[in-house]
């Protein structure tokens, strides 16, 4: 493979990775509680493996993933590919803010209102993904649509139109 190249997977066009019964709209209020709810969801669903949940916690203690971009908190949790079956993204927008650590300013915590949980099975594709989410919450338009939204449907459609007009 060229340097610069990414291989897909074999759902990977951006728009392939979002559904419905990977969108949540959700309550809790701890960032635990929220990365094991959404993980045990993907395993319940067969896209990852048991060892998925405890490699998330571990790997957000370790590389928090807290971003506050354009006045959203944002997290994109993700692990190794080797927790992984098959490629997604689990997409949870919170009904109330959930603190996670800054990815960047260490020391600093975020008021998440909405989380891009990654499971990328090629690991030669993480990059090209992230670069996706991020080219997407940087459309204030979209985002505030999402945070407003009030069905899954409404947040999948949303966003697979703007991941195939981009």
């Amino acid at each position: 493979m060229v340097k610069g190249e990414y291989k897909e997977d074999k759902v990977l066009k951006t728009e392939d990775y979002f559904n419905e019964k990977l969108t949540f709209l959700i309550e809790e209020n701890e960032q635990k509680q929220v990365l094991e709810k959404l993980a045990d969801e993907l395993h319940e669903k067969g896209y990852v493996k048991e060892t998925f949940k405890q490699a998330v916690l571990d790997r957000e203690e370790k590389f928090p993933t807290g971003l506050l971009i354009d006045g959203i908190g944002v997290a994109i949790p993700h692990t190794d590919s080797i927790h992984v079956n098959k490629a997604t993204i689990a997409v949870c927008i919170l009904k109330e803010p959930v603190l996670f650590q800054h990815m960047v300013a260490k020391g600093e915590v975020v008021q998440v209102h909405l989380i891009f949980m990654l499971v990328i099975q090629d690991s030669s594709n993480q990059v090209h993904v992230l670069q996706s989410i991020i080219n997407l919450l940087q459309d204030r338009q979209v985002i505030n649509k999402m945070m407003k939204a009030t069905s899954k449907t409404d947040i999948v459609t949303m966003l697979k139109d703007y991941t195939r007009a981009s």
